[in-house]
């Protein structure tokens, strides 16, 4: 990274397989519930947000990872699942 990360590094994929199946309104969805977007941190330094082109599984879109695990077929609602886990360890729904 070019500049200090918060402790999760969101990569949100924005390929045309995720853009077609809703990245932006995913995006938006990241910025509304942690008030950041793409390139910022969290002011607790926990979450930063970074688009990425690809993620290698479009037959998944759209996609997501933080840190090292990979989220498929992300929705507003695993988003809501995947913040909760990485602030306090709540359990994440996997779906495919």
């Amino acid at each position: 990274f070019r500049r200090p990360v918060g402790k999760n590094v969101i990569l949100l994929c924005d390929s045309v397989a995720c853009w077609m199946l809703g990245c932006d309104d995913l995006q938006a969805h990241i910025t509304n519930t942690l008030g950041i977007n793409y390139g910022d941190t969290t002011k607790d330094d926990l979450f930063t947000l970074i688009p990425v082109p690809c993620l290698g599984a479009c037959d998944k879109a759209p996609v997501m990872m933080v840190n090292r695990e990979t989220y498929r077929n992300v929705t507003p609602k695993k988003i809501d699942q995947i913040i909760a886990h990485y602030r306090d360890g709540s359990p994440v729904e996997l779906d495919g």
